[in-house]
């Protein structure tokens, strides 16, 4: 009796906990910590001329450690999705986890392809995403957390749209928007062309300290 209790004990320990599917705007920023690889298009699936959409799905235990990643799409595009999905790191989430994400591989995009919501991830060559080059100093706030905000610069690097996606408090969320309406980006380019583009800015805060962005990896050539 007390040994088929211990086999039982023993098979449960590696049974993955029940998991929730969680929708997000964008589960690449919301949870993920910024560290990790880049999705890139593989060489060889270039030069075959193969296109197409993968959906990987990630889903992580409480504590982050993750339980399993799957990918769907055309198999060469699938597996580098899947290899760059293993070296992110997550922040724990409050029960076990599954998120899922659409990389659209695309050999040659149109320019307005960039500025799509953040769900999506537009996976190409020759595309450099907008990056911030004027930043004035944000005064300090009495907050503490993360707060992600979708920034959409046009083809002058000024931004056009901004949208908090998950925000702390409404007159944190207002500060941090008033802000970034002052930076100037550097444009984001395809093929040499300046074209209009959003790019996720992460704040980390501590009370009484001015807020600091955290920019997690983007995709570029």
């Amino acid at each position: 009796m007390k040994r088929a209790l211990l086999l039982m004990l023993v098979g449960c320990a590696h049974v993955p906990p029940p998991t929730v599917d969680v929708e997000t705007p964008n589960w690449l920023l919301w949870g993920r910590k910024p560290t990790g690889a880049v999705v890139r298009y593989p060489e060889a699936a270039w030069q075959k001329g193969i296109e197409g959409v993968v959906t990987a799905r990630i889903c992580i235990e409480p504590n982050a450690t993750v339980i399993s990643i799957d990918a769907t799409g055309p198999r060469e595009l699938a597996d580098e999705v899947v290899r760059v999905l293993r070296t992110w790191e997550w922040d724990p989430v409050p029960k076990a986890s599954c998120f899922q994400r659409r990389f659209s591989f695309e050999k040659d995009p149109q320019p307005e392809a960039f500025f799509r919501t953040e769900g999506e991830m537009v996976v190409a060559r020759a595309y450099h995403p907008p990056r911030p080059e004027f930043v004035p100093p944000i005064a300090p706030i009495d907050a503490e957390g993360s707060v992600w905000v979708r920034v959409c610069a046009d083809i002058t690097g000024l931004p056009k749209d901004i949208t908090v996606l998950r925000g702390l408090r409404e007159d944190v969320d207002a500060k941090l928007t008033s802000a970034l309406a002052e930076w100037k980006y550097r444009p984001a380019h395809l093929r040499g062309k300046a074209v209009p583009a959003c790019k996720i800015e992460r704040f980390v805060l501590h009370p009484g300290a001015r807020p600091q962005p955290a920019i997690p990896n983007a995709p570029t050539d």
